[in-house]
């Protein structure tokens, strides 16, 4: 410790009480730990909208649900071009049929006109009526197959005009079953948001946990320091403590450096009248008195 050198003993024993309280009362205040707060970074969560939900949805059900409405679309084309075929098959039997019946009805005129000439008798009323009668006959065949012919065509074209029609609906035919497809992925999402949400707040809520006990460790720690801290400065410093520190050292320091300032006798005598020094001086005194007693011849 840094001192005045005395020049009075006013001076000296006010000295004497710095010296004393630096190195026997005074205690470094508790400094108070500055030790960092635990901060982690919570996961944020956002909840979908209904309507980011449903597209979401759509999107996922989209290559199914189109995968679905092609197939149905290349049935009913599927359909229609073997109907198609159907019909040029109906007209090419038409053909042959009315050729059929061309050439046998044809082999038979020739037959009764070859006869009737035979006979000499080609314009007879008998062979007319025989004619006509082939003719009648064979016209109304052609009128039947004809006539079945328009009705299986007619029956075609029906159905072909039906699958126009299915065509023409393809892209909305399975729009109820793709509506309960969606809701029902719908469900699914909001399900798995749901777990995403309590995740994520489990998550956070382990974070809080933890900053919770680092914030209660860093109080218990600073409140174990400081009850160790005040275990130490409860007890006083032994001598060895204080010779080591300096106390001894600088109260003689300061006793001799105004007590050489007398005579040595005025000193001798004024340190064995004091009662105050040997508080201060504590075993030192003796060796001061003697010192001092020595150097006035006592």
């Amino acid at each position: 410790m840094n001192f005045t050198t005395p020049t009075t003993k006013a001076e000296m024993l006010e000295t004497l009480k710095d010296i004393f309280y630096y190195y026997r009362i005074k205690r470094e205040s508790f400094e108070q730990l500055e030790l960092s707060e635990l901060s982690l970074s919570d996961l944020s969560y956002v909840s979908p909208t209904a309507l980011q939900t449903r597209n979401k949805a759509v999107t996922l059900l989209a290559p199914a649900q189109k995968t679905r409405v092609l197939k149905y679309k290349e049935g009913l084309t599927t359909e229609k071009s073997e109907l198609t075929e159907k019909l040029s098959s109906v007209s090419a039997e038409t053909q042959v049929l009315l050729e059929k019946i061309r050439v046998s009805y044809e082999e038979s005129l020739n037959t009764v006109q070859q006869e009737a000439v035979k006979k000499g008798v080609a314009h007879s009323s008998i062979v007319l009526d025989k004619i006509a009668a082939i003719t009648g006959e064979k016209n109304q065949k052609i009128l039947d197959v004809n006539t079945e012919s328009q009705q299986k065509i007619s029956d075609i074209n029906a159905k072909i005009a039906a699958i126009d029609d299915l065509l023409d609906d393809a892209d909305t035919y399975y729009s109820e079953i793709e509506e309960a497809e969606i809701q029902a992925k719908i469900v699914e999402l909001n399900e798995k948001e749901e777990e995403k949400r309590i995740e994520v707040f489990k998550y956070n809520n382990g974070l809080h946990e933890k900053e919770v006990k680092y914030l209660n460790s860093i109080t218990v720690k600073t409140a174990s320091l400081q009850l160790q801290y005040m275990d130490i400065v409860s007890d006083f410093y032994t001598k060895d403590e204080l010779v080591e520190m300096g106390y001894y050292t600088d109260a003689i320091s300061c006793v001799v450096s105004y007590y050489n300032t007398l005579s040595a006798y005025a000193a001798y005598t004024d340190i064995v009248a004091d009662r105050t020094l040997p508080i201060y001086l504590d075993d030192y005194y003796s060796n001061v008195v003697y010192m001092y007693r020595t150097k006035a011849g006592q």
